[in-house]
């Protein structure tokens, strides 16, 4: 994962994606951009959040993996998507999946 901080990136996504209309005081909370490499997990079960995740390129699915070996696979995300918002709102940041890997 590429961590980028840089303010003027940061702030063309906010303004393409309209951020603002959907949080409040946008300018208050700490925003990243991450940068996944395909196959890299993001979130694995029974992991914590770190973050309350915007996708803005790219997929990512969310899947289990079963005792046989299989993965059972819930839903894809791709586009401009938000992750975390069930857990934030149930005041947990545990994920409710087993794996979110782009």
């Amino acid at each position: 994962m590429e961590i980028v901080k840089k303010t003027k990136v940061i702030d063309q996504y906010l303004e393409k994606y309209e951020i603002p209309s959907i949080i409040t005081d946008v300018k208050k909370y700490p925003f990243e951009i991450h940068y996944y490499k395909k196959g890299e997990h993001i979130c694995s079960y029974g992991k914590p959040f770190s973050y309350f995740y915007f996708l803005l390129n790219g997929k990512a699915k969310v899947y289990s993996l079963l005792a046989n070996g299989k993965s059972l696979l819930y839903t894809f995300f791709q586009g401009f998507d938000m992750i975390g918002d069930i857990e934030l709102a149930m005041g947990s940041l545990r994920p409710t999946w087993r794996q979110f890997q782009m």
